[in-house]
């Protein structure tokens, strides 16, 4: 054998094992291009591989120059070096003897004085060359051309093969990366149901590292130990047949983390064979912060329902209460009037004054009424506080169980605050009735009430101000509160009680009546120690303020006069009517709008004032107003309705109405009014 021969031989047995040493294609061609240009013995070398839309790419090169490497790097499918290529035979170009093509020499090999095409087969087709050349001869000896083609018949597949594992390794990197980096936890399950791929997101989710997952089962892992057995089950079956009820869909499920914490989850597995046997691919989602906003949709819808619910029952409350108020009026009345004609003597005298007293007290119910229907407040006032608690515990002790004590006691005497009797007394009976609620086997309220000076620093912390205030401290024996409970007590349809048995709204409202009046609420409370409520209320110098008197009602002679009145309640018409009549008046009662502008156009110089209500059914009392007016630009019209001064009734006092009176009222009440506006002067003319 010759020297060369045996060179070549040497060359090939060193490539062989070179490049079965080697993973990596880059490398692989640098072995390739040096072993040629050593075999055929020239100084200029490079290899094309074939792309996957048919071009070539040059990926590796040596001794050639960079301008010239950027001029051949890349030939289309369809360019004639291409084509010429993929006929699959040697090429060999030598000046001066075999001319390279002109499509060719366009391309940029002039370069070469002496060029050979080796093309690199696998499995019958081309899939790349080497261009193994010299710039220093015009010749290929025969000898090199031997040994490039038996190195391009050589490395054909072993390129191949280290392309296609390289092109492996890059995809798995590639998949490896993009699970690692995934939001969602991704988790491989082999055949036998243990981890064998566990992501970044899979450790955050979990708290176990890829290590302490990789080659564990994965039921044991994730699943809550309830419900380990019944997985296995399934996995079992999907382990036979590639088929179960989790896969090719999602669900939902209870997972469990390394501390044990139990979390709602969401899966979609998917079956994967490999090697012939059923592994899993499994995406993961904790569900956790979805879970919580769902539930706390519903809890707004809920809350919506229920402040629906609460506004059409405050609707229909400030209806019937509007109707209870006509009803009471007309009774009122017509006792006020029937006391006037007895003797303080007679046994009729305190019968009418029961009716009376009884009548003023349903008043008040019916304004607790409308304080819960209507969003305005009501008018305040200087009210005694010990009268205040009264009232709180009478309306108490005919509410409670009687197996739980109401106990009063004052601190301090002669307390006053300014406020809205009505609003401060609904306050307080929320406070008191969950108390009481609190104590489903009997127990006590303790209610006393005293003054406190309230400093910058505690005023501070309640956003109020410091100076003197009453303070009414509720305090019941029941199972009291934890300090969750305490932080949201005042939170808007937040509740204890059992569902169907709590509004939620109670403190809510208590709180913003006790802010309205600029005040503020403390509460003390401990499980199984009860409960201590402390409203404070700033206090207020005592002021004089008579209680209105059934007997006040008597005659007084106003004088002459015309009063219209517009009231669509027909008894409560008949009672006025009958009043302004006994005490010297003329009275045109009317039951509708368009009956009462017709009678106002008809009398309109002899009307001296209007009575008004606020509410009728086929005309409301702003357009009856203005209809008035429009008539006759000086009317008196004074107002009248069950509902508060605020709103519609504020606004037409600022358009011209001159009075407003509460229903229900007393006739005293109504008489005052009308010798106001009419005879100021307090005579007839």
């Amino acid at each position: 054998m010759s020297e060369h021969a045996l060179k070549i031989l040497k060359i090939q047995n060193e490539l062989s094992c070179r490049l079965g040493k080697t993973s990596s294609l880059t490398e692989a061609l640098q072995i390739c291009v040096q072993a040629a240009m050593d075999a055929a013995g020239m100084e200029l070398g490079g290899i094309y591989l074939v792309d996957r839309n048919g071009g070539i790419d040059m990926l590796c090169h040596k001794g050639l120059p960079d301008e010239f490497v950027r001029a051949v790097s890349h030939f289309d499918k369809d360019s004639p070096r291409v084509q010429v290529l993929m006929q699959g035979e040697p090429i060999y170009f030598c000046q001066g003897k075999t001319p390279m093509p002109r499509a060719v020499t366009a391309s940029g090999a002039e370069f070469y004085r002496a060029l050979a095409v080796i093309p690199f087969k696998h499995n019958g087709e081309v899939i790349g060359c080497m261009n193994i050349g010299t710039a220093a001869s015009d010749e290929i000896p025969g000898i090199a051309s031997q040994a490039l083609e038996t190195i391009g018949n050589q490395v054909g597949d072993i390129l191949a093969r280290v392309r296609a594992e390289e092109q492996l390794r890059e995809s798995e990197e590639k998949f490896s990366a993009i699970c690692r980096s995934a939001h969602n936890a991704v988790i491989l399950m082999d055949a036998r149901g243990c981890v064998s791929f566990w992501n970044n997101a899979a450790e955050a989710m979990f708290g176990y590292s890829e290590s302490e997952a990789a080659g564990r089962d994965l039921h044991d892992l994730i699943a809550p130990g309830e419900q380990r057995q019944a997985f296995r089950r399934v996995f079992d079956s999907f382990r036979e047949t590639g088929r179960g009820s989790f896969t090719g869909k999602t669900v939902e499920l209870a997972a469990v983390r390394k501390n044990g914490e139990e979390f709602p989850a969401e899966l979609t597995l998917t079956p994967i064979r490999l090697k012939g046997e059923w592994n899993a691919s499994g995406i993961v989602r904790d569900i956790s912060q979805r879970k919580r906003e769902e539930a706390e949709k519903q809890n707004l819808q809920q809350q919506l329902q229920q402040a629906q619910k609460m506004e059409a029952i405050g609707t229909l409350a400030g209806g019937i209460a509007h109707d209870f108020n006509n009803i009471i009026a007309a009774i009122n009345g017509t006792a006020e009037m029937m006391l006037k004609s007895k003797h303080p003597e007679s046994p009729d005298y305190a019968r009418l004054e029961r009716i009376i007293k009884s009548g003023l007290r349903a008043r008040d119910l019916s304004m607790k009424l409308l304080t819960f229907a209507r969003k305005e407040k009501l008018q305040t006032r200087t009210v005694a506080l010990d009268a205040v608690i009264a009232d709180l515990t009478d309306m108490l002790r005919g509410t409670i169980s009687r197996g739980i004590a109401i106990r009063t006691r004052a601190l301090e005497p002669d307390l006053h605050i300014h406020a809205d009797t009505n609003q401060i007394l609904q306050a307080l009976l929320n406070i008191c009735l969950n108390a009481c609620e609190a104590m489903p086997e009997g127990g006590a309220v303790d209610i006393e009430t005293g003054r406190a000076a309230v400093g910058s620093g505690e005023a501070h912390e309640a956003c109020a101000r410091p100076g003197a205030y009453c303070v009414v401290s509720i305090k019941d024996s029941g199972h009291g509160m934890d300090d969750a409970s305490l932080r949201k007590i005042f939170d808007p349809f937040f509740t204890t009680k059992e569902p169907g048995k709590g509004t939620g709204l109670g403190l809510s409202v208590t709180h913003g009546i006790v802010h309205e009046h600029n005040g503020f609420i403390s509460v003390q409370s401990a499980p199984g120690q009860g409960t201590m409520f402390r409203v404070f209320l700033p206090e207020a110098a005592p002021c004089e303020e008579p209680d209105a008197d059934p007997q006040c009602a008597a005659a007084r002679g106003f004088g002459k006069g015309t009063i219209l009145v517009i009231d669509d309640d027909t008894d409560f018409n008949g009672m006025i009517e009958e009043a302004l009549e006994s005490e010297g008046y003329d009275v045109i009662a009317t039951h509708s709008g368009p009956q009462a502008l017709e009678a106002f156009k008809t009398n309109m110089e002899l009307v001296d004032a209007v009575i008004l209500d606020m509410i009728l059914p086929d005309m409301d009392g702003t357009a009856i107003f203005r209809a008035l007016k429009e008539l006759r630009p000086d009317a008196t019209v004074i107002l009248c309705s069950g509902h508060s001064q605020k709103g519609k009734a504020a606004a037409l006092l600022e358009q011209g109405a001159v009075a407003y009176i509460q229903k229900p009222f007393l006739l005293s009440e109504m008489f005052e009014a009308i010798q106001r506006v009419v005879h100021p002067s307090g005579t007839d003319e």
